[in-house]
Order: C-alpha cells, then sequence, then structure tokens
C-alpha cells in the first residue's frame, strides 16, 4: 500500500478481539505491508492468513471510502 490508510473503529476492534499471539502476528503482517511495502504474511498460519486478508480489505475499503480513493 503506497497511498494513505484509513484503521476505522472497526478495524481495531476486530483487531483488539484477535488471541494475543494471534494479533502480534496479524498486525505485524499488515505494519509490514502498510509501512514497509513487503510481504509480511510468509510466517503466518493458515488462520491468520483469513483474518490478515479479510482486515487487508477491509482497511482498503475504508480508506478509499473515508478519503475519497
Amino acid at each position: 500500500m503506497t497511498s494513505p490508510v484509513y484503521l476505522s473503529q472497526r478495524v481495531l476492534s476486530d483487531i483488539q478481539a484477535l488471541p494475543c499471539s494471534d494479533r502480534l502476528a496479524v498486525v505485524t503482517a499488515l505494519a509490514a505491508n502498510i509501512l514497509l511495502g513487503v510481504d509480511g504474511t510468509k510466517g503466518l498460519s493458515p488462520m491468520e492468513t483469513i483474518v490478515y486478508t479479510m482486515l487487508q480489505n477491509t482497511i482498503r475499503r475504508d480508506s478509499a471510502r473515508i478519503l475519497g480513493a
């Protein structure tokens, strides 16, 4: 992601609802993608990958809606 991102309350709530170990892995992967532009999903479990993908899609959708992209 090279454009501005918007983290909605829904995304933050979904992240906070994850178990601690999953939360850290998913947030690390999201940060790697958003901040560094690298794929951080390599070490994720299959379930974490699904959660990551859902959150990433929500972030993209919310950012496009809020920031007018």
